[in-house]
């Protein structure tokens, strides 16, 4: 409490100060407070700040669509199946988009994105990297075509369920894509 009232008064004198040296005017002063209220209704529209739950799920939104992407990149060396490379080019296009529709959200509500999908897709791709072609197409369409789509799939619905709209509409916007990937990889297995 003595913190605050010590805040406040370092502030009334600071401002005294200005308008005693002729370095702003009351008008000047006004227009600052009304900025700083505008800024302050502005993020309030803007929704809540993000709770620790809705921050992990910007972080693992990211990391799920960096994995698409690493894996779907190796699809592109590894197989020679032509439906599996239209399948990866089709994850890297639509999972870059997602990711800086996440990356746009998170940016908003200061969530820090992560650099990587994580050491455990990291160590999953280089499992897959030591597959022959025909082993590996089987094994990348079971797991980041169907089973990553199906933990994603959970993802986007915890978004849509958030209390934040962004986080809601960023979820609903998600949910058809991941839905036809699902779709997609089904059909291909």
């Amino acid at each position: 409490m003595q913190t605050i009232r010590n805040f406040r008064h370092a502030r009334v004198l600071g401002l005294a100060a200005a308008i005693a040296l002729g370095g702003m005017s009351t008008g000047a002063i006004a227009d600052q407070v009304s900025a700083a209220q505008a800024g302050k209704l502005a993020a309030a529209a803007q929704g809540a700040p993000l709770n620790a739950t809705e921050r992990q799920m910007l972080t693992r939104a990211a990391q799920a669509n960096m994995a698409e992407v690493a894996a779907a990149e190796l699809a592109k060396t590894k197989s020679s199946n032509e439906n599996v490379l239209k399948f990866a080019q089709q994850m890297i296009k639509d999972h870059s988009h997602a990711l800086k529709e996440i990356t746009a959200v998170a940016e908003k509500y200061d969530v820090r994105m992560p650099k990587d999908a994580g050491r455990s897709h990291a160590n999953a791709l280089k499992k897959m990297n030591q597959l022959s072609a025909d082993e590996f197409d089987r094994q990348y369409l079971s797991q980041a075509g169907v089973q990553e789509h199906k933990d994603t799939k959970q993802l986007v619905e915890n978004l849509r369920n958030s209390s934040n709209p962004e986080l809601k509409a960023l979820g609903e916007k998600l949910t058809p894509v991941i839905e036809a990937h699902l779709k997609m990889a089904n059909d291909l297995s």
